[in-house]
């Protein structure tokens, strides 16, 4: 699953979409099955520490300020 958002990025120069990729359940279902349950704990950190967003063009991480969403260099 992929998120996607619009925001200013600063180095771009310009708003740009930003990406971010989710977990993919399934692959980490078959993994947790063909290693008898040793997946798991793995699975279920990555489920709880999501991603960053990356601009789609420049690929700088997306950040929140208190004035408004921006890119930095990533």
């Amino acid at each position: 699953m992929t998120e996607i958002k619009s925001a200013y990025c600063l180095q771009c120069k310009e708003v740009r979409r930003f990406e971010r990729r989710g977990v993919n359940h399934v692959l980490h279902l078959l993994l947790s099955v063909f290693s008898l349950g040793l997946w798991v704990p793995l699975w279920i950190l990555l489920a709880l520490c999501p991603e960053v967003f990356h601009c789609m063009a420049c690929g700088a991480e997306f950040i929140k300020l208190p004035d408004g969403y921006v890119g930095r260099k990533g």
